[in-house]
């Protein structure tokens, strides 16, 4: 997988248009999964763009509905 298809949590939440800690509460409610995981409370996340595109596509019908 090219690293280039990784987003950080700074961009996944940019691109979703939520704030990062908005993202983190998504995560650990299982509505989107992080590709990567650094240790420890502060571990870093990464996001597959792929994973992304789908949520933000969700998240739009979402709020058509």
């Amino acid at each position: 997988m090219p690293n280039a298809e990784l987003l950080t949590t700074a961009q996944a939440a940019r691109e979703l248009n939520v704030h990062r800690s908005t993202l983190t509460r998504m995560v650990q409610d299982g509505k989107i999964k992080s590709a990567v995981r650094g240790e420890g409370i502060r571990g870093g996340m990464f996001f597959r763009a792929s994973e992304i595109r789908r949520a933000k596509s969700r998240m739009q019908s979402e709020r058509a509905a």
